[in-house]
């Protein structure tokens, strides 16, 4: 019911496809629980394509290790990271810290700086709660 009327609500073919994937996974016998479903609906609905796409990114280690490659220091904010992969988000900086606020607030990641975690490379910010809601909106296939 939360999906449909948030399906309602937008209209951008992104967000329906999230909606979509999660009554799917909604229906899987592993699914997250139904008070953790609302939240993620929620999330949906509120957060914009650019929301999913940083959390996307930060997510995907293939992704944000080639972005921290030639990153000499022992740590570097979140916020330069998303500069450095998204460059149009850079030039309208101020929109790009309201996202990374509105996910530090969810609990999608967890601050705004990222430390070199050892030989392997620097540590994702993400959250489980983050990874969580990354798989409830992805194809279960």
């Amino acid at each position: 019911m939360q999906a449909s009327q948030a399906a309602i609500r937008n209209h951008k073919r992104e967000k329906l496809e999230f909606l979509k994937n999660a009554v799917l996974n909604s229906s899987l016998p592993n699914g997250p629980e139904e008070e953790l479903q609302l939240i993620f609906i929620n999330s949906i609905d509120t957060l914009s394509p650019w929301h999913i796409r940083v959390l996307d990114f930060l997510n995907n280690p293939l992704d944000f290790m080639k972005f921290m490659a030639n990153y000499n220091h022992d740590q570097i904010s979140t916020d330069e990271l998303i500069e450095k992969r998204f460059e149009e988000l850079g030039k309208k900086r101020e929109f790009m810290f309201q996202i990374i606020r509105d996910l530090t607030a969810r609990g999608f990641i967890s601050s705004n700086k990222i430390y070199r975690g050892g030989p392997e490379g620097f540590t994702s910010p993400i959250t489980k709660i983050g990874k969580d809601f990354l798989k409830y909106i992805s194809s279960p296939s």
